[in-house]
C-alpha cells in the first residue's frame, strides 16, 4: 500500500512522502489538496471553536457567531494558505480580495447551509456548522487554486 502512495506522489521512500507533503513547494493539485484539507482542519477547528464561544458562552445567536467565526477562520486559512500552500503572487492587493471574495462567498452559502440545517432541518448547531464546513472547502479550494494559479502565472508572465 505504500509503495503505491510512493508512487503516486513519486518519491522513493517516507521521508521523501512527508518532504513532498509537508516541506516542499507544489503546484501539484492532489498535495494541494492534501494541505488545503490539512489547513481547513485547523481553520475548522478555529470556527468550531468561536462559533461555541460565542453562541454557547456569551449567548451571541448563531448565524451572527457564525459571522465572527467564519472571518477569523478565513484570516487564518488565508494566512497559512499563503506560507504553505499556493504561491504568492506579486499583486498581494488583488489576491487577498480575490481570497476575501471567496471567502464572502463562502460564508454566504455556509449562513445558507447552516440555518437550513438548524432551522429547517431541526439538527444541532454544530452539526450544521460542520456539514456547511466540509461543503464549503472543497467549492473555495477549486476556486482558490484556478485563481491563484492564473494570478502567479500572471506575475511569470
Amino acid at each position: 500500500m505504500l509503495s503505491s502512495l510512493y508512487a503516486f506522489l513519486g518519491v522513493k521512500n517516507f521521508r521523501g512522502m512527508i518532504d513532498v507533503l509537508f516541506k516542499q513547494r507544489t503546484n501539484t493539485a492532489h498535495v494541494q489538496f492534501f494541505r488545503y484539507i490539512f489547513v481547513g482542519g485547523f481553520s475548522a477547528g478555529v470556527n468550531l471553536v468561536t462559533i461555541f464561544i460565542f453562541t454557547s458562552s456569551l449567548h451571541v445567536h448563531y448565524l451572527l457567531s457564525e459571522l465572527v467565526a467564519f472571518i477569523v477562520a478565513t484570516i487564518v486559512n488565508y494566512v497559512l494558505s499563503i506560507l504553505w500552500i499556493f504561491k504568492r503572487s506579486q499583486h498581494f492587493k488583488l489576491e487577498f480580495m480575490v481570497f476575501t471574495l471567496i471567502g464572502v462567498g463562502g460564508l454566504g452559502i455556509n449562513e445558507l447551509i447552516l440555518w437550513v440545517c438548524v432551522s429547517k432541518l431541526k439538527l444541532y448547531y454544530l452539526l450544521g456548522e460542520a456539514i456547511a464546513i466540509a461543503i464549503v472547502t472543497i467549492w473555495s479550494f477549486a476556486l482558490r487554486r484556478v485563481l491563484f494559479m492564473k494570478l502567479a502565472d500572471k506575475t511569470r508572465g
